[in-house]
């Protein structure tokens, strides 16, 4: 005896997303970030940072600008100014508006360890950005901004409505 699996008519996925796209996108920020980095420049080798015996290392020490530090630690000059120096790492993500009252969910690895938080909304307004929480597990975080506007902002669907398999 042979079982045949019985034809089930689900609704298939929508044709477009547009329509959603064009609701939604007010809502959707850019998230900037930076992150103060200090760079050891007490390391040995050339080039600020560059490993000792690395192919690079011959090239930095030739090319390198007048002033600049030697593979000795030493300037031009002779004078050893070996300060650490502070880089800035700068990253980008997205994010959503989740309450006009400036409350926006992102990922935590677009800001985790960022020394300062801004976004940017679709009309171009960039607002600083202040971390009220994140997990780092789930890779979730939570933003607030400020502004005297109402913000856009995305509605959470009814999940007591929403089953496994329907497009949320």
């Amino acid at each position: 005896m042979v079982i045949s699996p019985s034809a089930a008519f689900a609704q298939g996925s929508p044709g477009s997303f547009a329509d959603l796209s064009e609701e939604l996108l007010p809502a959707v920020v850019n998230v900037y970030t930076t992150q103060n980095i200090t760079v050891d420049r007490n390391r040995r080798g050339g080039g600020g940072g560059i490993t000792p015996g690395s192919p690079l290392e011959e090239f930095f020490k030739r090319f390198a600008p007048p002033g600049t530090e030697n593979n000795d630690g030493a300037d031009d000059e002779g004078t050893t100014s070996r300060r650490p120096r502070v880089q800035q790492r700068r990253s980008l993500g997205s994010g959503f508006i989740i309450a006009e009252e400036g409350i926006i969910i992102t990922n935590n690895h677009v800001i985790d360890e960022a020394d300062e938080i801004s976004i940017k909304l679709q009309d171009g307004t960039e607002l600083d950005a202040v971390l009220i929480g994140k997990d780092d597990k789930v890779d979730l975080a939570v933003l607030k901004v400020t502004t005297d506007e109402k913000l856009p902002f995305v509605k959470f669907g009814d999940d007591k409505k929403s089953r496994v398999g329907d497009w949320v």
